[in-house]
């Protein structure tokens, strides 16, 4: 885990592969919600000027509850919680809740640059995605592109292949989801401060 504070600390970001082994029961699961109607489409905004805007944001989403958690659902969050109670000790960042949510990019869909924070509101600390996507092929699109703070020229692209995690801090890290050719899944959360 030193590593990934250690990058973090260095370039805002941190890609690791092979995070978590049961991703594929995450995806199961996944599509299993998604046969059963169960997404809903992302909004964007907060508070009563949530919308949504397909021409910025594409995905659908569905919002994990602690208290309905599988056991898969659970051995991730606790993996998790174990990151958070690691990087509190590295960065003293204070963050005390864990959010989550499956997503599904459909066919063409994209998210447009953007930060992980709302104007005014800093209560999301680090922001993690965890990958669900067998045989992930470069022409499938989909990638989740990081830019550089210091020049917008410079980013790095990162392909959504299954159970790589992909973290950033969510304040500072502007990124978009690029434009997928196939259905693309992830579970998506957030380290919190309430």
């Amino acid at each position: 885990m030193q590593h990934i504070a250690d990058t973090l600390a260095q370039q805002g970001f941190v890609v690791i592969d092979n995070f978590f082994g049961d991703w594929k029961i995450l995806k199961q699961e996944a599509e299993e919600l998604a046969q059963n109607n169960a997404f809903r489409p992302a909004l964007i905004g907060q508070g009563d000027a949530q919308q949504h805007n397909i021409t910025q944001r594409g995905d659908n989403i569905f919002w994990l509850e602690n208290d309905k958690f599988s056991p898969t659902q659970k051995a991730f969050f606790d993996k998790i919680d174990t990151l958070q109670s690691f990087l509190n000790q590295s960065f003293f960042w204070g963050t005390n809740d864990i959010e989550m949510h499956f997503a599904i990019y459909h066919q063409n869909m994209f998210y447009q640059k953007h930060l992980d924070n709302f104007k005014n509101k800093n209560t999301r600390r680090l922001s993690f995605i965890l990958y669900l996507n067998e045989n992930w092929l470069p022409e499938h699109g989909g990638e989740l592109r990081i830019f550089s703070n210091k020049n917008e020229n410079d980013y790095t692209n990162i392909q959504p292949t299954g159970g790589r995690l992909a973290c950033f801090v969510s304040a500072e890290i502007w990124h978009e989801v690029l434009p997928t050719s196939v259905p693309r899944y992830s579970l998506t959360g957030w380290l919190r401060r309430n």
